[in-house]
């Protein structure tokens, strides 16, 4: 037990240190001190007043404590926070993850949960995590959710959008009362395309402009057509040649020159230096 060189002895009494000093010194601190007067100025934020050897701070308002070093809000109440006094200025502070808002500490923004792969909103002053398709809250954060009714024998469960329970099968089966089995598809050849069921058969769909030999799916093209200066498609089946549409002039030959529509009348265009006369393109001749 240790109370300073001024000190005549130390103890404990209660759990407490009680420190016996030389005249004119006291326990402060824990330690044996000078006696403070008036003469030192001791009340921080009030008058001092002499009493005997000793001296009694008289406070201003709001401070308190024996060298009026204490100080308390008056007029600022802080609901869910803390007030502090700066010199005679009165403020709220707020918790981490908080902000004054009407005189109240109103939690803005999350401090305890990480939602990890969610994402984190404050309602009605509580941390809540908002988790992604799949994912379910708790009070960790977001975790993984898990298929509750579906068995999914042979696959795997996944919970999806909404979440709602899907089975997801191995290439191949098809998911029927919880089970993966294997699909009839499995006993049909389609390259290139896709097995379907249609009224009870198995079919091979191709996409377009490919259709169906023996096991596969081909590309369509035109065998027996030429379509000299059109276009040879295969639609149902068939080779249908689609031509270029032009409009041509009946009445006009325009020799030399163009022949177009204009308005509905044959009109002749004829090159530069070049005049119609009938219906050929001339040479303008040239006055001398």
């Amino acid at each position: 037990c240790y109370c300073g060189e001024k000190s005549l002895g130390c103890s404990f009494a209660y759990g407490a240190k009680q420190c016996q000093c030389e005249n004119g010194y006291q326990q402060r601190n824990g330690l044996c001190q000078r006696t403070l007067s008036c003469e030192d100025n001791p009340c921080i934020y009030g008058k001092c007043i002499t009493i005997e050897n000793d001296f009694l701070c008289d406070c201003e308002s709001p401070y308190t404590g024996r060298y009026c070093e204490i100080s308390t809000c008056v007029e600022t109440t802080c609901h869910k926070g803390k007030c502090e006094r700066d010199g005679h200025i009165e403020k709220c502070v707020c918790p981490p993850g908080n902000e004054l808002q009407n005189g109240t500490c109103t939690k803005t923004s999350c401090v305890e949960k990480n939602c990890q792969d969610g994402k984190c909103i404050i309602k009605k002053g509580k941390e809540v995590c908002i988790c992604p398709d799949g994912y379910i809250s708790d009070k960790n954060g977001c975790k993984k959710a898990k298929c509750l009714d579906k068995k999914c024998i042979g696959g795997e469960c996944k919970v999806r959008k909404g979440n709602i329970e899907e089975c997801l099968c191995p290439r191949g089966y098809t998911e029927k009362n919880d089970t993966c089995t294997v699909g009839p598809c499995t006993q049909v050849t389609c390259y290139g395309g896709t097995c379907k069921e249609r009224g009870g058969q198995l079919v091979c769909v191709c996409p377009d402009k490919f259709h169906l030999e023996g096991i596969g799916c081909i590309e369509t093209q035109c065998r027996e057509r030429n379509c000299f200066g059109g276009k040879c498609e295969v639609i149902n089946g068939k080779e249908i040649c689609t031509c270029k549409t032009e409009i041509l002039c009946v009445e006009k030959n325009c020799f030399g020159g163009k022949c177009d529509l204009v308005d509905g009348q044959e009109v002749c265009t004829c090159p530069k230096g070049f005049e119609i006369k009938g219906d050929a393109c001339r040479e303008i001749s040239k006055v001398v």
